[in-house]
């Protein structure tokens, strides 16, 4: 998966939307975290979950890295994010302390819901790949 090409080695989306003045800093910060929250649930599904069925760590490692592909291409980075307010909220959020896993884990279960067991498939189903070009595996 190329994390590379939607940020900005083969494509130029975020880079020209920060230097036509449209990536707004509170965007950039939750790209930032979007992205560091990723490699952290990476590295636990790597080095911190043990498993005998490797097929459940790829299925969920995918499901973590399209969640963190969408909600910028969808909503930090999107061209039709345009909300100071929601961002501003949005950052407010991610700088609170605490976790809330009451939340975590209602919004967990409603997406898994949506995605099904093959999250490249819902992918596929809500027009990413046809909105954004080729596949990133």
């Amino acid at each position: 998966m190329s994390l590379m090409r939607y940020l900005g080695r083969d494509s130029n989306i975020i880079p020209a939307r920060w230097q036509a003045g449209l990536l707004r800093g509170g965007q950039a910060y939750l790209i930032e975290i979007a992205l560091r929250k990723m490699m952290l649930q990476l590295e636990t599904l790597i080095l911190g979950v043990e498993t005998d069925n490797e097929e459940v760590r790829r299925q969920e490692m995918a499901r973590t890295c399209y969640r963190a592909i969408l909600l910028m291409a969808k909503l930090i980075a999107g061209a039709r994010f345009r909300s100071e307010r929601l961002e501003s909220l949005l950052v407010g959020y991610v700088k609170e302390n605490g976790i809330n896993w009451d939340v975590v884990r209602a919004v967990d279960g409603l997406q898994r819901e949506l995605e099904g067991e093959k999250p490249m498939l819902y992918c596929f189903q809500i027009g990413w790949f046809t909105t954004y070009g080729t596949p990133l595996v």
